[in-house]
């Protein structure tokens, strides 16, 4: 049992007492009154279905992390865990089921309550988490975790939706209106190591990480372009632009449909020859140059090498990495297995940008940080030269963990 919360309201010349038990696995309430005791839980329906889920259906909803009582005796539950769960497609074809999340509005004189949350909820939204309501029954509720699916990215500010009807109609509240969403480019380059070492079989793991990464970054439209470069051998005394092993799979921006970027990358071959890093960081940067939006202060550059081992050309390996970042370009590193992790550190020059897993079956684990720091850069690069965008920061928190009108003054005034 993690907490148990008590409450009394007067009702006419009678006092009830409402107990909120919240469990580790399933949340209930109890109504003690002068008159009776009640075991009070959700009538969880489905939307196309009249019938009630069962009993195992309801389990782990966390019916009662929330709640409030208004004066005509309606209690308000939050349930972030609602079981009426949506298959969503995720890592090619396993799927995982999201809990949408409600609210319920449960009468005194009752024993079961009903959902009256809005009908756009999404899986993963977690809806419920957090609840105010006045005493006439004005309802402001947040949506911590929602999406929001933006040109150029998709990012959580979270999503606050107001009624003043008790919940039969919603709508965003004003601060959650005015949210836009941030103005910035993106130039996003992956640099792979496609030496022997690395192998067939894993290089199809890289470039399903790959994949992995850039799903987060909507190709839809200009604003966030993607190339893919891969290296390995380098021929001495050959211009980096002829290079029969430092190839451009993918140009910078040649791809604006996600679906046709994930196709592309599903071909690339495997060289299996070196690896001269140095070499190819020096390649990488002509990709980058090719743009004609290289030199504009509201590009952001980014660039994630991917290596397994230790670069044959060691000795340029600080002076490529320099030249780079010289460029305003920042890069990611991120080192598999038997990388050096001294050179990671050369390549992206900050340990906070370097990223290692003990093999290539455990790449999944870095791509949710290597998103958001991609984001957050992304983010912070843009704000230093539109105002607009400096609030994304707090956005980017989840701002909706928490609503920010006490119970006793929601004075928001709709637009």
């Amino acid at each position: 049992m993690r907490w148990t919360q008590f409450r009394v309201y007067p009702f006419g010349d009678k006092f009830t007492l409402w107990i909120v038990f919240v469990s580790l696995c399933e949340g209930f309430n109890v109504e003690d009154s002068t008159e009776s005791l009640h075991y009070v839980r959700p009538s969880i329906r489905h939307p196309r279905k009249s019938v009630t889920t069962s009993e195992k259906e309801n389990k782990n909803s966390f019916f009662g992390y929330s709640f409030q009582l208004d004066n005509s005796g309606r209690l308000t539950v939050g349930s972030p865990y609602f079981a009426d769960r949506v298959k969503t497609r995720v890592k090619g074809n396993s799927k995982s089921n999201l809990p949408t999340g409600n609210i319920f509005s449960c009468s005194t004189d009752k024993t079961k309550c009903h959902a009256i949350g809005p009908p756009d909820l999404k899986p993963g939204d977690l809806f419920g988490e957090s609840l105010d309501v006045t005493a006439d029954g004005t309802s402001l509720v947040c949506s911590p975790t929602k999406q929001q699916i933006c040109t150029g990215a998709k990012y959580s500010p979270g999503y606050c939706y107001k009624s003043s009807d008790r919940g039969h109609t919603w709508r965003p509240d004003p601060l959650t209106r005015n949210i836009s969403c941030p103005h910035f480019a993106l130039d996003l380059i992956f640099l792979l190591d496609g030496s022997f070492s690395v192998g067939v079989d894993n290089f199809k793991r890289v470039k399903d990480w790959m994949k992995s990464v850039a799903s987060h970054f909507i190709i839809n439209d200009d604003t966030t372009r993607l190339g893919v470069v891969q290296y390995s051998h380098f021929y001495k005394n050959m211009p980096l632009n002829e290079q029969p092993y430092m190839v451009t799979e993918i140009a910078l921006g040649e791809y604006t449909d996600q679906e046709a970027f994930m196709k592309a990358v599903n071909k690339i071959k495997l060289h299996g020859y070196t690896t001269f890093t140095a070499h190819a960081l020096n390649k990488t940067v002509l990709d980058f140059q090719s743009s004609e939006r290289f030199n504009s202060t509201s590009t952001s550059k980014v660039l994630i090498l991917l290596t397994d081992g230790r670069s044959k050309d060691p000795e340029y390996l600080e002076q490529s990495a320099s030249y780079v970042r010289s460029l305003g370009i920042t890069t990611f590193s991120v080192g598999v297995g038997r990388a050096v992790k001294k050179e990671l550190q050369i390549i992206a020059g900050d340990t906070e940008r370097v990223y290692t897993v003990s093999n290539f079956t455990d790449l999944d684990k870095i791509v949710s940080k290597l998103q958001t720091a991609i984001l957050e850069f992304a983010l912070e690069g843009a704000s230093q030269g539109n105002a607009s965008v400096l609030t994304f920061k707090l956005q980017l928190a989840e701002m909706g963990f928490s609503t920010y009108c006490s119970s006793e003054k929601i004075t928001i005034e709709d637009s």
